[in-house]
């Protein structure tokens, strides 16, 4: 993606996360914050190395430019640099872009191949178009929130990531806008992605109406994902860690029991009337040892059967640390998820810019000279 420029006006997760993806593939990245507004994801976690760490993560490999947009001479600098994006990518309520003259109509009069995304709770129409809304909020009209529950007939529990921000948002933003960017390479012409996160997230519950229509029909049906199945759930062992066992095949449940010494239980393994006999009996089988203990008996044996780490010790996972995806340490780091074959991917060791460090720049690179940036920052316009 070298050589495609992205203009990102976008705060809080869904958008900054979206981008991030853009500038680990290679795309130039300019991110503009109002001055004294840095982005208020970083007031959810103390000065430390929390936000630090969020800082180097979500704004990693973009530049940084301070731009008071609200006012005419920032917004007309936003036009400039416009004129010379691939991309624009805002997540503010609709209406607002277009209230301070920053809307796509604004933007295809002066570069009429952007691409304009546009990252909202519920989209540019509907009914629900105007209305605030956080991460929760999706979860709850998708319906999604309503199947966070430890078992059957207990209240929804909150996951603990931002599911509908990042599955929702960022990444359906991102495919977007890949998918943009190749139709205009045919046709010329940019366009503006109207992105709901309410509609990515439900796009997720195609799976929950198969289960309960199913459900519907034969409430003993095989269904490992909703919990009936003994061999594809988490169970505890002797010294308070859990196993994470996915045995759904046949012949992975036959190796397991054979493992475990209970080839007894083999006849019934797929017979729902034995299901909740048989998890007792797995229950009490994982409890007679420790994690290490399991692990060193499982190893080297194909069985659809992990420790469940925390996410300390995701960061030294030998996979993750192998691909380059993770490395622990002081200030740890995440590195991206993508792999091709004609380049070598790691941990993105290219840190975020300070804030504000790259408006100068950014400014020069569109013609200004020293003298005028010195005004614009006088009127208080750019820091």
């Amino acid at each position: 993606m070298a050589g495609v420029k992205v203009l990102d006006l976008s705060r809080l997760l869904p958008g900054p996360f979206c981008t991030m993806f853009l500038a680990d593939l290679g795309c130039e990245v300019i991110n503009v914050a109002m001055p004294k507004m840095p982005d208020p994801l970083f007031t959810w976690f103390p000065p430390g190395p929390a936000r630090d760490f969020i800082m180097a993560t979500v704004y990693r490999g973009k530049k940084s430019a301070v731009i008071d947009f609200k006012k005419k001479e920032g917004r007309d600098i936003v036009l400039r640099l416009a004129q010379n994006s691939d991309v624009f990518v805002e997540g503010f309520r609709f209406g607002s872009m277009q209230k301070i003259g920053l809307g796509y109509e604004d933007m295809f009069k002066v570069n009429p191949a952007i691409i304009y995304c546009s990252i909202s709770g519920y989209g540019h129409s509907g009914p629900y178009r105007k209305l605030a809304s956080h991460d929760i909020n999706y979860l709850a009209l998708s319906g999604f929130l309503s199947l966070m529950k430890a078992s059957w007939g207990d209240s929804p529990n909150l996951p603990p990531l931002p599911i509908g921000d990042i599955g929702g948002g960022s990444l359906i933003a991102a495919i977007s806008i890949l998918a943009a960017l190749y139709e205009r390479s045919k046709s010329g012409q940019g366009q503006h992605i109207d992105l709901a996160m309410l509609d990515g997230l439900f796009s997720w519950m195609f799976f929950s109406y198969a289960v309960n229509l199913t459900l519907k029909s034969n409430r003993n049906v095989l269904m490992p994902m909703i919990g009936n199945d003994p061999f594809y759930g988490i169970y505890q062992t002797s010294d308070g860690r859990h196993l994470a066992v996915g045995a759904v095949e046949a012949i992975f449940r036959d190796r397991l029991l054979t493992i475990l010494g209970r080839v007894d239980l083999k006849p019934d393994m797929t017979s729902p009337s034995h299901w909740k006999f048989i998890r007792e009996e797995l229950r009490k089988i994982f409890l007679s040892k420790s994690l290490s203990q399991w692990q060193a008996l499982f190893q080297g044996q194909d069985l659809c059967v992990t420790p469940i780490l925390s996410a300390e010790e995701a960061l030294r996972n030998e996979q993750l640390v192998a691909r380059g995806r993770a490395k622990a340490g002081p200030m740890p780091r995440i590195g991206h998820p993508f792999c091709f074959s004609r380049s070598k991917v790691a941990v993105n060791a290219k840190g975020p810019a300070a804030f504000g460090k790259d408006t100068s720049d950014v400014l020069r690179s569109l013609g200004l000279s020293k003298r005028e940036i010195e005004e614009l920052r006088n009127r208080n316009a750019i820091i």
